[in-house]
């Protein structure tokens, strides 16, 4: 999300800076998680991640309130973004190894594979703002969303096939256990290359402020 439309979208909705914002959506909170990113890389202090999604809140029967907010606006200012591509992709990859690792190496424990579920919000939230941020920096404006479009394409579409169908000659050829250790294996390379293969390049650095003509 650009920073003008992050302003604009957190100031007709009545949030400053100061605001503490929670945050909760559908499928186990993944586009929550991603919003979370977004806010934290532009600067916002007190954002927080309910505990459930909006299915579980019905679950448990919980209040629900039907009137229309309406607050009234408020003047968000929002910090220059200081991120690095190279690091979330690195840090996505890394909770995601540690997820098919503990699958792998405690299949038993069930607790411990719920709780650490919580790895794939945090990978997806994080590898969909970078997707996201690749296409802001290697497309023109005027193309970005097609070049968004094209990443997720090769991302999931591509990538998703292809392990699917590895992992799933590994899973009936040798062992479950076998596919998911592969699969970290798999992701700790991408999270090298994430590393190493970036390093130095523009997706290793902040964006550059731009200048505005007088």
């Amino acid at each position: 999300v650009p920073k003008a439309k992050l302003e604009e979208l957190l100031g007709r909705s009545g949030i400053t800076p100061q605001t503490t914002i929670v945050l909760y959506g559908d499928n186990n909170n993944w586009f929550a998680a991603w919003a979370f990113w977004q806010l934290k890389v532009y600067g916002h202090e007190d954002v927080r991640l309910m505990n459930g999604d909006r299915k579980k809140w019905l679950a448990e029967g919980r209040d629900l309130e039907t009137t229309t907010p309406a607050p009234a606006p408020a003047t968000y200012k929002a910090k220059d973004p200081d991120f690095s591509i190279r690091a979330l992709l690195s840090a996505a990859a890394a909770a995601t190894a540690i997820r098919w690792l503990v699958i792998a190496w405690f299949p038993q424990q069930v607790v411990l594979i719920a709780l650490v579920q919580l790895l794939h919000c945090m990978g997806f939230a994080v590898l969909h703002f970078a997707i996201v941020m690749c296409a802001q920096r290697l497309f023109p404006a005027e193309a970005a969303s097609r070049g968004q479009a094209l990443f997720a394409s090769v991302g999931y579409g591509v990538g998703g096939m292809l392990g699917s169908l590895f992992g799933g000659l590994i899973w009936s050829e040798i062992s479950p256990t076998a596919s998911y250790l592969c699969a970290a294996v798999v992701v700790v390379l991408a999270a090298f290359c994430a590393a190493a293969g970036l390093r130095g390049t523009s997706l290793d650095r902040p964006a550059a402020a731009t200048a505005t003509p007088h």
